[in-house]
């Protein structure tokens, strides 16, 4: 998970490849910076925010990496 800081901040997914995710469903207790997460999304299609970085997902599922 990484915060960004632009358009009044959000989180994002950056996967070990440099691939950005913007997850629409994404639980509280994962809104965090720097927690490494494991997760299963798929695309959502015509989906518009005033976000303009990564690929705008719903997870199917999401939990906390272990270390």
């Amino acid at each position: 998970m990484t915060y960004i800081n632009l358009e009044g901040g959000f989180y994002g997914i950056i996967d070990e490849a440099g691939n950005r995710y913007l997850p629409v469903n994404l639980p509280e207790e994962f809104k965090k910076d720097k927690l490494h997460v494991l997760f299963r999304a798929v695309p959502v299609q015509d989906q518009m925010g005033i976000q303009m970085w990564g690929v705008h997902v719903r997870l199917e599922s999401i939990e906390q990496q272990k270390e």
